[in-house]
């Protein structure tokens, strides 16, 4: 997956799935990345993305996970939803194999 930025109160915030995000991720939901269910789970795994990011790049992350969702009204939450679909498509277009044409 591609990075992405979200906005939280007027600023952005990289995020990158990263394997500590992964791990991070599991650790605290209990189940894969590849279980997300709901606008929660994919806001906690968005979350994780973004506290990875600022590891990888040396810099403080401020948020808690509940901190991070107390600074989250429901536009910018769902702004972030949409960052993270438009991110993973991408990502499965890559993945998604040329269909052959018959000669």
């Amino acid at each position: 997956m591609k990075p992405f930025e979200i906005n939280i109160a007027g600023k952005a915030i990289p995020c990158l799935l990263t394997m500590a995000a992964m791990a991070d991720f599991k650790d605290s939901r209990g189940k894969d990345v590849s279980e997300v269910a709901d606008a929660f789970e994919i806001l906690s795994l968005i979350f994780f993305c973004a506290r990875a990011a600022a590891e990888r790049a040396g810099t403080e992350f401020e948020y808690t996970e509940r901190s991070f969702f107390n600074a989250l009204d429901p536009e910018e939450a769902a702004a972030c939803i949409n960052a993270w679909t438009e991110a993973n498509m991408e990502d499965s277009k890559k993945k998604t194999p040329a269909k052959k044409t018959k000669a």
